[in-house]
């Protein structure tokens, strides 16, 4: 086994950034996984309703638009985010194991989770942030292939989660995102401090950006805001997806290990989407990506209101690379083409908030009152907000004289679409 301090010197130095980067991804997603696969249906195993469940990650999509706006407003200021990123995971580590120690159910464990959602969520921006950072500071850095690592340990974990689920109970979960909070504080911990790395090489701004240049920008952006608005209600259709498939999956007869592959040949349909994603933008145009996702995900979901054999389940888990990747790259694709590369990461937290915190919380409340009342035909309303959410992302794309458009954005335009 290598020497601590050797290793520790290592992560830390700046002549190569893609062990710690790739280690981080891998450490995090191996707990994405996890929680996103499995954690509905430890709720359930704790006693929660259907509408108790949608009312939990309803407030764990609030949690990540809580977490977004701290970031705003504090992290991005800080001296050593890196330690934020550690803090956010221990403390979510720390509410898991409350959960556990306390046997907690009922309202105390839905308020529990909203506090590990609010910490946790940090983790996944604050790790792209770095990468992008590192990518600046090591310019042959290849920002996909550090990623790759994310995607990889999503369906690892989840493959072994389910492993453990099947061989002794949904209560081992708790343990598993205990200790993998544990390790992304201490992968964190060691990362270098790539304020300070910018700092000398003279790319950070102290200063920040001023909150009336930013309002300035999101008025003169107005199809900006209109497509964010799409993309997130297009997005919030995967509630059903993430709420209650799992769970429906496991009655259904599947065990763990199973869902766990589902869920992988759709974490693999969309790193084979972003890998061949440069290559696409030399051929598709932005309205290409976002209408792809639109009639993907009204496909997908009206397919999933059907209780499909195992080999379908799969055929349509493949979709995720249009029902998110190609959303996700559409929308990141029109704000660097669009906007001033200084409001890039603001945009991105706007996009990141809508998508994940103000479309996604009601919708995922709203879907466990469908869900407990309708069953497997809760995918229709989801292919319904799929094709209200297209419609609107399309809406600047239309022809400068139509009355729809105009009168949603007046004569703003579209300088590169």
């Amino acid at each position: 086994m290598g020497n601590p301090r050797k290793i520790l010197s290592f992560m830390k130095s700046n002549h190569s950034f893609f062990l710690p980067i790739s280690s981080l991804f891998t450490a995090i997603f191996s707990v994405a996984g996890p929680i996103v696969i499995f954690y509905p249906i430890f709720l359930k195993a704790r006693g929660l309703s259907e509408v108790d469940v949608g009312y939990t990650m309803g407030g764990m999509a609030m949690g990540k638009l809580l977490s977004v706006c701290i970031m705003a407003f504090l992290i991005d200021k800080s001296r050593k985010p890196h330690m934020y990123l550690s803090g956010a995971a221990l403390a979510g580590s720390t509410m898991m194991l409350m959960i556990q120690s306390f046997g907690l159910k009922g309202n105390i464990l839905i308020l529990m989770t909203f506090l590990f959602s609010v910490a946790w969520s940090m983790t996944v921006p604050l790790s792209e942030g770095f990468s992008l950072r590192a990518c600046r500071l090591q310019k042959d850095l290849n920002y996909g292939r550090m990623r790759l690592f994310g995607s990889i340990s999503f369906f690892l974990g989840s493959a072994v989660a389910g492993e453990m689920i099947d061989r002794y109970s949904i209560e081992i979960l708790l343990p598993f995102l205990i200790v993998g909070g544990a390790i992304v504080g201490i992968v964190s911990w060691m990362l270098p401090n790539f304020y300070r790395l910018e700092q000398k090489e003279g790319n950070i701004n102290d200063e920040g950006i001023d909150t009336q240049n930013l309002v300035h920008m999101l008025k003169n952006n107005i199809p900006l805001l209109v497509i964010i608005a799409g993309a997130a209600i297009m997005h919030s259709g995967h509630a059903a997806l993430f709420l209650f498939a799992p769970p429906e999956w496991v009655d259904q007869g599947y065990d763990k290990f199973m869902i766990s592959l589902f869920a992988g040949v759709a974490i693999a349909a969309e790193v084979l989407f972003f890998w061949f994603g440069d290559s696409l933008k030399r051929h598709f145009k932005t309205i290409h990506f976002l209408l792809l996702a639109g009639i993907g995900s009204i496909i997908r979901w009206w397919a999933m209101s059907f209780e499909l054999p195992m080999e379908l389940i799969f055929f349509f888990q493949a979709f995720h690379a249009f029902t998110f990747a190609a959303l996700h790259l559409g929308v990141i694709r029109y704000i660097r083409l669009n906007l001033n590369g200084h409001y890039h990461g603001a945009a991105q937290l706007i996009y990141g908030g809508a998508m994940w915190g103000l479309a996604m919380a009601p919708v995922n409340m709203l879907t466990g009152h469908l869900y407990a009342n309708y069953g497997l035909q809760t995918y229709y309303f989801m292919a319904l907000l799929s094709f209200i959410g297209t419609l609107i992302v399309i809406l600047p794309f239309l022809p400068e004289n139509n009355v729809i458009r105009n009168f949603v954005m007046g004569n703003q335009k579209i300088a590169n679409a």
